[in-house]
């Protein structure tokens, strides 16, 4: 099985939050087109997480870092990414090597 590789985009900042810390939508926006075209020349798999989080207040805590709705929405969108470009990674797919949490909590008393 090749390696499957997803590259995921810095996600925008809110400018009126990025002042203070110097940082920069506009900066990020060349960085993940940078990263998109990386992604397409290495014919591997990319989330552009600056166009999916774009216009949403809701998913952030200051403008810049991710809350739980934030984080929440990246896990979602990555891993509906990684199913559609690399089906064979499908966790149902994948044999499991190790006993799961729940054998391992049922065989210890605590």
């Amino acid at each position: 099985m090749d390696l499957p590789i997803l590259l995921i985009t810095p996600p925008p900042i809110d400018p009126f939050e990025s002042d203070e810390l110097g940082l920069s939508s506009k900066v990020n926006r060349l960085y993940a087109d940078q990263v998109l075209a990386v992604a397409k020349s290495s014919e591997c798999g990319a989330v552009d997480l600056f166009h999916v989080l774009t216009g949403d207040n809701q998913y952030w805590t200051d403008g810049v870092h991710l809350n739980e709705l934030g984080n929440e929405r990246v896990f979602d969108v990555a891993v509906s990414e990684l199913f559609k470009r690399y089906p064979q990674v499908e966790a149902a797919r994948i044999p499991m090597e190790k006993p799961s949490w729940r054998e391992l909590a049922d065989s210890t008393s605590l």
